[in-house]
């Protein structure tokens, strides 16, 4: 990863599998375009047969907290888990929602203007893949908004303050 510019990690957790088997390949080839290194996260089951250039680096697993915060974009499913520390890592995202929650954190993505308006894995093209890897690489904005968000994220200690929330809960519900 040293070696260059910081590349994007593309991966599609829980969500893997024929849908995901279907955009990986049009991901790969925008980041070829686009002369962007990548991360893949992926088991080698999912990518069995796709074409991959030597700018590839694939992974089946790694902590996102370790990951993240060495690339300049992630791209992912809108999965809470990964939007959450995408956000931490202070890095814009694209994100291709499948189910439930992830169309929500998508939306959010967007809203705060920290990723480009979510794709539908669907109707994807190259060209479509092509130009919001461009955008998160590009916006000068967006990456700075990306940035701050990041670094407000690391200021809260959300689990600590879970903890203390729960503990005065179940204090008051036991007087």
């Amino acid at each position: 990863m040293a070696s260059g510019a910081p590349p994007i990690s593309i991966g599609f957790g829980s969500m893997a599998g024929r849908s995901a088997k279907k955009v990986l390949p049009l991901f790969l080839e925008a980041a070829f375009r686009s002369g962007q290194r990548v991360v893949l996260l992926a088991k080698r089951e999912d990518v069995e047969g796709l074409e991959m250039s030597e700018n590839v680096f694939c992974i089946e697993s790694v902590p996102h907290d370790w990951l993240f915060p060495r690339m300049a974009a992630v791209v992912h499913h809108g999965g809470a888990g990964t939007t959450g520390a995408a956000f931490r890592a202070g890095v814009p995202q694209i994100v291709l929602p499948f189910i439930a929650d992830q169309h929500f954190w998508a939306q959010r993505i967007a809203e705060l203007g920290v990723g480009p308006e979510p794709l539908k894995h669907k109707k994807l093209s190259v060209e479509q893949a092509l130009q919001a890897v461009r955008t998160v690489m590009q916006d000068k904005a967006m990456l700075k908004r990306a940035g701050k968000l990041g670094e407000q994220v690391q200021q809260e200690h959300g689990v600590e303050e879970a903890v203390q929330a729960f503990g005065r809960a179940m204090r008051q519900a036991s007087e």
